[in-house]
């Protein structure tokens, strides 16, 4: 039978001490390294950062931002006048044509000047008629006294050759004969101041009427200015479509000349959009854009850039050259990309937080042994969602996207 050996049994006990305790010290080590590690770098788990790899080829500069779709041929309906909106004849949505009224406008005051200029001219007409039958009739009476006046100068010439006559027979006296010489010279005179009555009366006829002619024409501008005022306050169209906006509201009172309605064609749509001021110095027409529809992309280019700035932005006019989703319409909200620039070969990289284009800056770039290292990297243009790299990195480093900014007095940040 086998004998219990006490010996045996200490020596078993002292080799499991052993294998506990090394095992103890190498897990006190591991820890104390992981500590030491953790108090000489910060760190940051790599499922909370944003990691990208720097690329080299093709660099695409584009702008974004939002917009609508409006029709491509779309007025503005203004008030002609100041007045107070009476009714609204016809509701956004509205299929209209061009004489289509579609706001009831009121101003007493407007009426009572059309009736003054409507009185006003129909009165310088009469007196315009009047005048000129005034002197149609005075250049006739003068006319009258002129045919007269000749029929006796006629009548004399006959009886002055006939005395002449006479007193080459020697059977007038000289003296008749004179008397008749030097009557039918007064009435040959006095045809001749009739003759320039007649001239004078007909040619001052002519002014006279020509001032009152225009006389009755400016009332008469006057008198039609007025009726436009007074048809304006019945507001139409102005052009066959779809009424997209009306702005006003019954009893609003409006100056002249204010927008009071939109009226728009159905069919051809563009996009507006806003692209943000900073962002907009290579900006020109022609250049391609994509514009997100719902869910669909549609290729498009640049019209025209409003050279002007509201609120921050530029107004991006573009044409649409692709087929619309079904159910597109005006005034829908669209986001557009627009394409500014291509840079060839070139290094370019997802656009890390806080950096600033054209100018140099700290990025943590990853490194082989579990770390991230800081280093200057100097940035050139930038994109919607990219930036070009001019120096620091190069094609395959990987860099950290998100905001580091915690770790500034970090030269090297541990990524677990």
């Amino acid at each position: 039978m086998d004998i219990a050996r006490p010996e045996m049994k200490q020596r078993k006990h002292q080799r499991k001490r052993i294998v506990i305790g090394v095992s103890l010290l190498s897990f006190i080590a591991v820890v104390g390294g992981v500590v030491a590690l953790n108090s000489s770098h910060p760190s940051v788990r790599r499922a909370d950062i944003v990691i990208d790899t720097v690329r080299q080829g093709e660099f695409v500069r584009s702008v974004r931002g939002p917009g609508k779709l409006v029709s491509s041929q779309m007025r503005w309906v203004v008030a002609k006048t100041d007045a107070s909106i009476e009714r609204l004849l016809v509701r956004p949505g509205a299929n209209v044509s061009a004489d289509t009224d579609i706001i009831e406008m009121t101003n007493p005051e407007v009426m009572d000047r059309l009736l003054v200029a409507t009185a006003e001219h129909a009165a310088a007409q009469g007196d315009h008629a009047a005048l000129q039958a005034r002197l149609q009739g005075e250049l006739l009476q003068l006319k009258s006294e002129l045919s007269s006046t000749e029929g006796e100068r006629d009548s004399l010439q006959v009886e002055e050759q006939a005395a002449r006559r006479a007193l080459e027979k020697g059977v007038l006296a000289e003296v008749e004969y004179k008397k008749i010489a030097i009557k039918l010279r007064q009435y040959e005179q006095a045809l001749g101041i009739a003759r320039e009555r007649v001239a004078q009366s007909a040619s001052s006829i002519g002014s006279q009427l020509t001032a009152s002619r225009a006389r009755v024409q400016q009332l008469e501008s006057t008198a039609q200015l007025r009726q436009a005022e007074a048809d304006g306050l019945r507001v139409k169209a102005g052009m066959e479509g779809v009424v997209q906006q009306i702005t006003v509201e019954e009893g609003q009172r409006v100056a002249s000349g204010v927008n009071i309605a939109r009226i728009a064609r159905p069919g051809e749509l563009i996009a507006e959009l806003r692209i943000p001021e900073s962002q907009a110095a290579d900006l020109a027409a022609g250049q391609s854009a994509t514009l997100e529809i719902g869910r669909t992309n549609v290729p498009g280019k640049v019209r025209r850039v409003n050279p002007a700035v509201e609120k921050g932005t530029i107004l991006v006019e573009v044409d649409l050259a692709g087929a619309l989703p079904s159910g597109t319409r005006a005034e829908q909200s669209v986001d557009g990309v627009i394409t500014t620039d291509r840079i060839a070969g070139t290094l370019f990289v997802n656009r890390p937080v806080n950096i600033h284009p054209g100018s140099t800056n700290p990025i943590y770039r990853l490194s082989g042994n579990g770390a991230a290292s800081r280093v200057e990297v100097r940035f050139g243009k930038d994109s919607v969602n990219e930036v070009q790299v001019l120096d620091g990195l190069k094609q395959g480093d990987q860099i950290v996207l998100s905001d580091m900014s915690e770790f500034s007095d970090s030269n090297e940040v541990s990524i677990q």
